[in-house]
């Protein structure tokens, strides 16, 4: 009998981070949606950036897109199903990015900043400046049609019974890349 040779590969965690067992637990939390015929998809991506205000290091993520951004629903029974994926989440050690958003194309625009959906904005000689990533346009390109989702917010859009038709949630060790 041969004898097989252990070895350990070296990994940087933030590219190579399996997150097999997490979205298998995120889909089954999020059940639900796809019972309601609710479009649910789950993949794992990175963020590869770099640059003065921005991490020089890949960052994987784990991102969960509930409905197409057409059909309407509510998220007053299914909302807390999304909380419990929050929950879990948070307790295996991953944060929700500041890139989730949210969108109904019922409310009005969201004014925050395009690259990093900051609302740290100032007006200079007729440009829009974002205060935290530093990215300038015209004033139109800050109307966004996305807003950014937080653990508060989606607390209010279900007890108001707000209706949507798409969330993007990230999940990621470092809550932002920028």
């Amino acid at each position: 009998m041969r004898k097989i040779k252990s070895f350990t590969l070296f990994k940087e965690t933030s590219l190579f981070e399996s997150y097999d067992n997490d979205v298998i637990i995120i889909k089954d939390l999020l059940l639900d949606f796809i019972d309601n015929d609710i479009k649910l998809k789950i993949n794992v991506g990175n963020f590869n950036y770099s640059g003065d205000n921005r991490l020089n290091t890949p960052v994987s993520y784990i991102r969960v897109e509930i409905g197409d951004g057409i059909k309407m629903f509510t998220l007053v029974e299914l909302g807390f199903s999304i909380l419990e994926v929050i929950d879990y989440c948070e307790s295996q050690g991953l944060f929700l990015m500041d890139y989730s958003t949210i969108y109904s194309p019922s409310w009005q625009k969201y004014v925050g900043c395009p690259q990093c959906s900051s609302d740290d904005l100032s007006n200079k000689k007729g440009a829009t400046v974002c205060n935290r990533c530093g990215f300038d346009d015209v004033p139109d390109s800050f109307l966004l049609e996305d807003w950014p989702l937080t653990k508060d917010r989606l607390g209010v859009i279900i007890s108001e019974k707000k209706r949507i038709s798409n969330i993007q949630l990230y999940f990621s060790k470092v809550k932002s890349v920028y």
